[in-house]
């Protein structure tokens, strides 16, 4: 959670470096106007996320709910996260669009506006 906050607030978003290390997209255009606030608001989703799942497992430590914590952490693990990746990329896909931002392959290329968009993933 710290990570995520730490790269909104230096203006880098976690969810723009794991989107570049997994698709070796270049850093240039995840920093651009036009497609960043996509990725830093999938990052402040996550931050969410993470928070709301402490906060969770501290009070249920704390009450000494250890049956109900297991729980928590089993679903609140994968299956969760699961589903916040499949959100993340379904809203900035979607966000991306909306931003009117060039695609990946338009920026590599340097093509000039109007641009199609991103349509290879978040």
């Amino acid at each position: 959670m710290i990570l995520t906050l730490g790269s909104i607030i230096l203006g880098k978003p976690l969810a723009a470096w794991a989107s570049h290390l997994t698709r070796g997209w270049p850093l240039e255009w995840f920093w651009r106007r036009d497609v960043k606030p996509a990725y830093r608001e999938v990052t402040w989703f996550w931050s969410v996320f993470l928070l709301m799942r402490l906060i969770l497992q501290i009070i249920l430590y704390r009450i000494g709910e250890t049956s109900q914590l297991t729980w928590a952490n089993i679903l609140l693990g994968w299956p969760f996260t699961i589903l916040v990746l499949i959100f993340s990329y379904i809203y900035g896909i979607w966000r991306l669009n909306d931003l009117g931002g060039p695609g990946v392959h338009e920026f590599n290329e340097g093509k000039e506006p109007p641009w199609d968009g991103q349509n290879r993933g978040f």
